[in-house]
């Protein structure tokens, strides 16, 4: 009935006419409108009628019209409820896809600072390791090193925790979550240092 409904509506209405009213919504709301004027003239014609009938004729009537408005009623109740959790559904579908736009935005922040900082971790490991760097200069860059793994570390565990905050808002797995707090990809970062043999040349 529904689709059909939904049909007609699509067929009926003018050119130009947004699809808002022809949605499932919009239609189940016009038929709301439709019983309501229906129980109202169910109404008005018991009212109005003969009392000159016989009273089996009489009492058969008034039972069906009493049955019309129970069904009508029904439907009516049925639709408001449906109608309620369609607002409700929408408005969670709605804010399900703001969270996940921040936390795309937030992951993809994450991944950039994550690789700053393993970059940095990877310079100055290099000097710290190279034995032509000064004394002095190789406790600054240990210290910078240290600092710089503390910081990756971190930002692995922040990942790590906002990662496990939206799989229990979801209540779903998230593929390729095999981050560790601390863990940086060591092969990725030196593939990164690596020159390649454009720029050797």
């Amino acid at each position: 009935m529904i689709r059909i409904l939904s049909a007609s509506a699509i067929l009926s209405s003018p050119f130009g006419r947004s699809t808002q009213y022809t949605t499932t919504p919009y239609v189940l709301r016009r038929v709301k409108r439709l019983i309501w004027f229906a129980l109202v003239a169910c109404v008005a014609l018991i009212g109005t009628l003969e009392s000159g009938q016989e009273m089996p004729q009489q009492l058969s009537t008034r039972l069906a019209m009493g049955v019309i408005l129970i069904a009508s009623w029904a439907i009516v109740m049925h639709i408001t409820v449906y109608l309620r959790a369609e607002d409700v559904r929408r408005a969670a579908e709605s804010e399900a896809a703001r969270l996940e736009g921040a936390r795309m935005t937030a992951s993809a922040m994450q991944d950039r600072i994550a690789n700053k900082l393993s970059l940095t971790v990877g310079y100055t490991e290099f000097l710290v390791t190279d034995p032509r760097l000064p004394e002095d200069l190789r406790d600054h860059a240990q210290r910078a090193m240290d600092g710089a793994r503390a910081a990756a570390e971190q930002m692995s565990e922040l990942k790590r925790v906002t990662r496990q905050e939206y799989r229990a808002r979801i209540n779903k797995p998230i593929d390729g979550d095999s981050t560790t707090p601390g863990d940086y990809d060591s092969d990725r970062l030196q593939a990164m240092m690596t020159p390649s043999k454009g720029d050797e040349r």
